[in-house]
């Protein structure tokens, strides 16, 4: 969807300016400013979508979840593996959920978790699972189509306006997997107004109608009998259960320059450093760093072996003597790059110094 100016609402987690953000370094919640007894998050920062074409939220949403599971491409990448052969002017080419969300995830190796329920309750209770188990959900939200005055109250989708990752969870209850009045969503807008929002959800539910009440709230969610649809990324695709957790961090949280609405061609590339940051390790065993230029070449099982066969050697062996982390920071990486590690326990025959060839 197109940015709009928003005013300001309660239940904002942080009020900036929007424009002191771009191009910052992502922030992170802070949960000091919820309210409820029992807390939970992801530590995935607020990113900015492009406006352009129909705007880029579903795929910063799907980008945010493969920070968090080592992987960075970018809008324009992932809206093609969303929609191969669409052009990106074109509204069919835009990641959606409840549409294909589930092609987006595949073709980017990460393994998920999809819902549509008409239930409040059967929805968020599923929403508040997978956030408690550390899983991104990505969901759809109604935006308030009449924050600048206007009088329409049919503007905009029956079913949502606009896709949001939702990275936290409050309760006033132990989280189980149920949901009860009083829980609090939290997910980033992808840089339309605040980096974050929460709302109480029994609080915020309406119709298209009701959710343009221009005294109203910036977002709302879509009440029964209104199809709600998300898709919780659960890890990346490893069918023997091989990987380790990796995190990748960006010292930018926005493409730029952005994409020109209407064109189909990718802007021109900027640069930003990224963190990569392996978690799980064993001291003084060696252990594989796979850095993929292709989401295409990313095995699924085996991964040492099929990295090999492929040509695909290790980008960094790894043996820590204490501790249970590693991170190595990458300057100037370019915006258009595909950026996909693995991480697994080494096999004796693939402990190789020698780097995969990349170029940023």
């Amino acid at each position: 969807m197109n940015k709009k100016y928003l005013k300001s609402v309660l239940l904002v987690l942080l009020l900036v300016d929007i424009n002191q953000i771009i191009n910052a370094a992502p922030m992170i919640l802070d949960l000091n400013a919820l309210s409820t007894k029992y807390k939970l998050k992801n530590d995935i920062p607020a990113r900015i979508q492009w406006d352009a074409n129909s705007g880029y939220c579903g795929e910063v949403s799907m980008i945010s979840a493969g920070l968090y599971y080592g992987q960075y491409l970018s809008q324009y990448d992932v809206r093609g593996i969303a929609s191969p052969g669409v052009p990106q002017n074109l509204s069919d080419s835009q990641l959606l959920v409840g549409v294909n969300d589930d092609v987006a995830a595949k073709g980017l190796r990460l393994k998920y978790e999809r819902k549509s329920s008409a239930s409040s309750s059967s929805f968020y209770a599923w929403v508040k699972y997978h956030i408690s188990l550390g899983h991104p959900v990505v969901t759809g939200v109604f935006l308030n189509q009449n924050k600048d005055d206007e009088s329409d109250l049919d503007q905009g989708s029956d079913q949502y306006d606009h896709i949001v990752p939702v990275i936290g969870f409050g309760s006033n209850r132990p989280f189980v997997n149920s949901y009860y009045s009083g829980d609090v969503i939290i997910f980033s807008d992808n840089g339309l107004d605040n980096p974050y929002y929460s709302l109480e959800i029994q609080e915020f539910l309406a119709n298209r109608q009701e959710a343009n009440n221009p005294d109203g709230s910036a977002y709302y969610l879509p009440k029964d009998p209104i199809i709600k649809y998300g898709i919780a990324i659960t890890g990346v695709m490893d069918n023997k259960n091989e990987t380790l957790p990796v995190i990748v961090t960006t010292s930018k949280n926005t493409e730029s320059p952005e994409m020109i609405d209407n064109d189909t061609k990718r802007p021109t590339a900027s640069t930003f450093d990224l963190t990569v940051t392996v978690s799980k390790l064993i001291p003084n065993i060696n252990y594989n760093l796979y850095l993929y230029s292709q989401e295409t070449d990313v095995p699924v099982e085996s991964f040492n072996v099929s990295s090999q066969k492929i040509g695909v050697l290790p980008w960094q062996v790894i043996k820590i003597t204490s501790g249970s982390k590693w991170s190595k920071t990458i300057k100037n990486v370019k915006s258009n790059s595909k950026v996909i590690f693995r991480a697994v326990k080494a096999d004796p025959s693939t402990v190789i110094r020698t780097k995969s060839k990349v170029r940023w």
